[in-house]
């Protein structure tokens, strides 16, 4: 391994002297191209550094760190990988930018772009991708059941899909054996497994089969057509195109105002004001709605000439009419006066079709009077929530197994950031107990492998044959657990011990 490690390792010009006739790296093909499916840039990575037999983190800090331009990202790997770096990898980000382009030319291929989102920077606004790995369990186990090469796929790790078109299963963001959620980067890191315990992630049971709702396979559906084009069209849409096809749209359908274009789309005038004039991008999920009020879909509306929108505005122009008259606004305010649960002043005037400055210009002393009901209640029910928070925090630091801020939020349906807000002492004494608890075990781990490191050594050592990490590791079954520098370490000391020297 050292061996391939000073290969690898070489200093900066070394490299680019090598870029003007051979690969440094193997032209590793990335999996799944020209399908929906294809690899994300993270899960090639993985794939990389194992047929070169290194560790992940080796191959980043020795190989493509030198090529990297941007010096922050050098002096985060050079500190280790961390999450910063790992949550943007396949996402339209710098990072992600730089880790393309030094690839590209360590491989010498020139489509890695198509393994990330960068593609699509012109319509999409950051945060495409979730902060963690996502899996099919069943897609893994099929892989490996047909022989072919595992990978993950972009698609998969998009923040909008929560669930597996080919077999309607839901995808799953953390590790059945130990709990954790996954970074896409990882020293550990081998496609299909756990970086932490080495589970395999791989699952045929049928316990996650879930329906997809059409909202849910529109979602897929315009994702699933953008990822399969990009090897295959001429271009990708610019920062301009947003606020180009919305003008186009507003004047196909003769809205005369922006007013009325955004109050068809379901979003403020003055929102709808900033997206056109390119002053912000919809978010993700917003541009899909549009598309999907428009009866369309992006991949459509960027690479049909002359597509031409069939929406149905008749429900629109219905909806408009169904404005109530200020007696019935009346009554609707009276009405909400004695509810148990107090709604704002906005969600009434939302659900019941007014405005909310109609309301009050009309109807002063009631909608003060909503108001007030609305923020006592929030008040008792932000008390209320503050001691249940509390109380089960309490409950979980008095459990025989920690378990992490994220578990908790999960299994109370709270998220982490609430924890934090309403209990800060509390919930640092959980994540630190937690902590304590994974280096401990880490420990144990380590312990357990190097005893059985050192069992298999000593027996082939009897027997005449040289322990190399090779044959421990056929031995053990777990091909990454030399990837842990504790390991290594262990088995030099192993081995010195037997009385071998090594370089």
């Amino acid at each position: 391994m050292k061996g391939i490690l000073n290969r690898l390792s070489v200093e900066d010009e070394t490299i680019k002297d090598h870029l003007t006739s051979r690969s440094v790296l193997y032209n590793l093909q990335p999996m799944g191209i020209g399908t929906p499916y294809i690899e994300s840039l993270s899960s090639y990575l993985s794939r990389l550094s194992i047929v070169h037999n290194v560790t992940l983190s080796d191959l980043l800090k020795g190989t493509v760190a030198p090529l990297l331009k941007k010096q922050y990202i050098v002096q985060e790997l050079n500190s280790g990988i961390t999450k910063s770096t790992s949550q943007v990898i396949n996402d339209v980000s710098i990072i992600s930018i730089n880790y393309v382009d030094a690839l590209e030319r360590l491989t010498g291929r020139g489509d890695l772009a198509n393994l990330t989102m960068l593609n699509w920077k012109g319509i999409f606004s950051k945060d495409l991708c979730s902060k963690y790995r996502k899996w099919c369990p069943v897609c893994l186990s099929e892989m490996k059941l047909n022989a072919k090469p595992v990978y993950e796929p972009l698609i998969w790790y998009l923040k909008d899909i929560k669930k597996c078109d080919v077999h309607s299963t839901l995808l799953q963001d953390k590790c059945n054996n130990c709990n954790r959620r996954l970074l896409y980067l990882h020293s550990r890191y081998i496609v299909g497994t756990c970086q932490y315990c080495s589970s395999w992630l791989g699952n045929l049971k049928k316990e996650y089969e879930t329906e997809i709702s059409d909202e849910e396979m529109f979602i897929i559906k315009n994702y699933k057509q953008l990822i399969e084009s990009t090897g295959g069209v001429n271009f990708f849409p610019s920062k301009g195109f947003v606020p180009h096809f919305l003008e186009r749209a507003k004047k196909q359908l003769r809205f005369n105002s922006n007013r009325k274009f955004s109050k068809f789309l379901g979003y403020e005038s003055s929102t709808m004001s900033e997206w056109m004039s390119s002053k912000y991008l919809p978010s993700p999920q917003t541009l899909i709605h549009i598309m999907s009020k428009l009866n369309t879909t992006i991949y459509q509306v960027i690479y049909t000439s002359e597509n031409r929108l069939n929406v149905d505005l008749l429900k629109h122009n219905n909806f408009e009419q169904k404005r109530i008259n200020f007696e019935q606004m009346r009554e609707i305010l009276f009405k909400e006066l004695n509810t148990e649960k107090p709604k704002s002043l906005y969600q009434i005037a939302k659900e019941s079709n007014f405005y909310v400055i109609t309301a009050r210009n009309r109807f002063p002393l009631i909608c003060d009077k909503i108001t007030e009901n609305y923020n006592l209640y929030r008040a008792a029910h932000k008390e209320k929530m503050v001691k249940k928070i509390e109380h089960n925090l309490k409950l979980s630091l008095l459990e025989e197994r920690p378990i992490s801020l994220a578990e908790f939020s999960r299994v109370h349906k709270i998220s982490k950031k609430l924890i934090k807000k309403y209990a800060p002492d509390l919930s640092q004494k959980l994540s630190n107990r937690y902590k304590i608890y994974l280096s401990k075990s880490k420990t144990e781990r380590i312990k357990e492998s190097l005893n059985e490191i050192e069992k298999i050594a000593n027996d082939l050592c009897k027997r005449g044959v040289y322990p190399s990490i090779g044959r421990i590791m056929m031995k053990t079954g777990q091909s990454s657990v030399f990837f842990e520098e504790e390991i290594r370490r262990g088995w030099k000391k192993i081995m010195f011990k037997l009385g071998y020297k090594l370089e």
